[in-house]
């Protein structure tokens, strides 16, 4: 026998006495044990045992690599505050941002830090009593609550008069001449929500928004009709489908001025105040009256029931002579009053109007207003109490051009 056929017999007695090996022990079959028991569990005391643990059972859902802290940051006005806490309480309440949200001092953190830092100091002092000041004193530190900071915030920031100036917004609100009625209204509704029980309802509310739209939708219900003077309800809608029409003609898309809603002083109706808050320079005080001198009261006699006159007036002509130089100066210092206003400016003593924009001087007179004082209605340039504007005066007879052509544009409206 050679040698290599030696070597395939001992292979193949190997293999049978393996086969009848794992036959005759079945548990060699069985699956190893879990690496749980395989682990050690011995305890870092040294004694045997499992080891105790306060971990969470661990979640399929991986958890995020950064935490939200996009919060809206907030202007440190009163007037903004609700909105900005609106925004704030929807992130909150989403819950699909609450795997991002993390802890509640994160969130507090978070929040404290899009305060302004001017206005920072009037919250601060739960965030300072929550977190450690570096004496370890063993005084155990209050828990952060995002509801507990969000309550601080409303009673530091939240206006305390909030309904009454929202209704100061109702009555002071008007549309601009090119924003659309739809912006308008939801803009005039939005306050009236704000104000509550102090907001007008019905033939009130109805008054006030009529008040407040511009003067192309105004004329155009003022000519077809309002549907009602009752029921806002009944009147918006109609006044809504009159506006979708009117704004797809050509005159309201080529209609040059504000797109957002004015806000005008109502204890100054010629102060006008934009969306961002800046106002025009205020009205100036009314002029004093000029002078004018009278004439003399008449000579009366001793019973104070006659007046003297032919025998009875000691000085008669006198009298006269002195009545008729008056009259005559009175009637020269008039003169004297008109022609200077028609051809020579330097003697007019009015004052001269306050400063106001060139849109506001074309919505003045697009409301049939006087563009100097604000009257209503309009009257002529030689009645009103200011002369023309320092600044950019007015050419004259442009405001009767102006005024023809917008009662025209009206007209074929």
């Amino acid at each position: 026998m050679q040698e290599s056929d030696i070597d395939d017999a001992l292979l193949s007695a190997f293999d049978s006495l393996a086969i009848t090996q794992t036959a005759a022990d079945p548990t060699s079959l069985q699956s190893p044990p879990p690496a749980s028991v395989m682990a050690d569990t011995t305890n870092t005391a040294g004694t045997a045992g499992p080891v105790a643990s306060n971990d969470p059972p661990a979640s399929s859902a991986t958890p995020p690599k950064h935490l939200f802290s996009g919060y809206p940051t907030w202007d440190g006005e009163a007037d903004s505050f609700e909105n900005w806490l609106l925004t704030v309480n929807a992130r909150l309440r989403d819950p699909g941002m609450q795997t991002y949200l993390g802890t509640p001092c994160h969130v507090c953190t978070s929040l404290f830090a899009r305060i302004p830092p001017s206005r920072q100091s009037e919250c601060s002092e739960y965030i300072r009593s929550r977190i450690p000041d570096g004496a370890d004193d063993g005084t155990p530190l209050l828990p952060f609550i995002v509801l507990d900071f969000i309550e601080v915030l409303k009673t530091a920031f939240l206006p305390k008069d909030i309904a009454s100036r929202a209704l100061q917004r109702v009555y002071s609100i008007r549309q601009g001449p090119a924003q659309p009625l739809a912006l308008f209204m939801g803009e005039f509704l939005s306050w009236c929500n704000r104000a509550g029980s102090l907001a007008p309802v019905g033939k009130s509310r109805i008054q006030t928004n009529k008040m407040a739209l511009n003067f192309t939708i105004r004329d155009a219900a003022a000519t077809r009709g309002y549907a009602s003077d009752t029921d806002f309800e009944v009147y918006s809608k109609a006044l809504l489908q009159l506006a979708t029409e009117r704004e797809q003609m050509p005159q309201f898309l080529g209609m040059k001025g504000s797109k957002t809603s004015l806000y005008i002083d109502v204890h100054n109706i010629a102060t006008y105040v934009s969306l961002s808050g800046a106002p025009v320079p205020a009205q100036a005080p009314a002029p004093s009256p000029v002078p004018v001198p009278s004439l003399p009261a008449p000579r009366m006699d001793r019973d104070g029931d006659t007046v003297m006159g032919g025998v009875n007036a000691v000085s008669t002509a006198t009298d006269v002579a002195t009545q008729i130089a008056a009259l005559a100066s009175q009637i020269a210092a008039l003169q004297s009053s008109a022609s200077g206003r028609r051809n020579n400016s330097s003697t007019d003593t009015r004052p001269y109007p306050p400063a106001v924009s060139s849109d506001v001087r074309q919505l003045r007179l697009a409301n049939k207003r006087c563009e100097r004082c604000d009257a209503n209605p309009s009257h002529r340039w030689s009645d009103c109490r200011y002369r023309n504007f320092q600044s950019a005066p007015t050419v004259p007879g442009a405001r009767r051009t102006n005024v023809n052509n917008l009662a025209a544009a009206s007209g074929n409206a």
